[in-house]
């Protein structure tokens, strides 16, 4: 019986039948990862992203050039996808994330600006505000960081905070909250604080947050 519904069912198949899809829960993810990793490279590639960013980043700058005229004024900037691009090493491991490959990468300093946010901090910078980095990255990078924001036109910040060594906490919103509270109580008012995660964003300390497109990567 097997033999022959095997049969059958080849018959119909070479007959031009249409195949019926796969069963599938609902649970089950709605578009294949080939696909959307496609999507990005098209994203990136057409220069729709950067387009994307210069629009949040002009929101950005309209902002602080109407609501900076205060004491100590302060802008807060995430580094990566926000003021420094990885596309280089998101596409030549096809999205994945390593640890110990990423930080080979920022060893090599092959990062790149993202030119509407380094617009916005020359802007920044013009009207006398402060700027403050906050990143996520490891305090076992500070060197290997300082010379790709150089390398890649920014200087004269005011303060650059990375995470602790071996951050366990649940996500990163919990330090990053805590960095901006620690400026904010150094007498700065944080009139922005811009990232490309909601994690950047999260828990106050700032009058305007302004998140970035990054369809690449979560970080909680």
């Amino acid at each position: 019986m097997i033999v022959v519904a095997a049969a059958v069912l080849s018959f119909v198949s070479r007959a031009g039948a249409k195949t019926a899809p796969a069963a599938t829960s609902d649970a089950a993810p709605q578009i294949n990862l080939s696909v959307l990793k496609s999507q990005c490279v098209r994203y990136h590639d057409s220069g729709q992203y950067m387009r994307d960013i210069a629009a949040v980043d002009q929101q950005a700058a309209a902002y602080l050039e109407a609501h900076h005229a205060m004491k100590k004024p302060a802008i807060v900037l995430d580094i990566d996808e926000t003021s420094i691009s990885n596309w280089k090493v998101m596409r030549a491991y096809d999205f994945g994330y390593n640890a110990q490959v990423w930080d080979r990468y920022f060893a090599t300093h092959a990062a790149e600006p993202i030119p509407p946010t380094l617009k916005l901090y020359n802007e920044a910078r013009r009207l006398h505000v402060a700027v403050f980095f906050v990143t996520g990255r490891s305090a076992a990078l500070r060197q290997a960081t300082i010379h790709d924001l150089k390398t890649a036109g920014y200087s004269g910040w005011s303060g650059l905070y990375f995470a602790p060594q071996n951050y366990h906490k649940p996500t990163l919103a919990i330090f990053k909250t805590q960095a901006r509270k620690e400026i904010a109580a150094k007498g700065w008012h944080i009139v922005l604080n811009i990232g490309d995660q909601k994690s950047d964003l999260a828990g106050g300390y700032a009058d305007r947050g302004f998140k970035l497109p990054n369809p690449m990567y979560i970080v909680p």
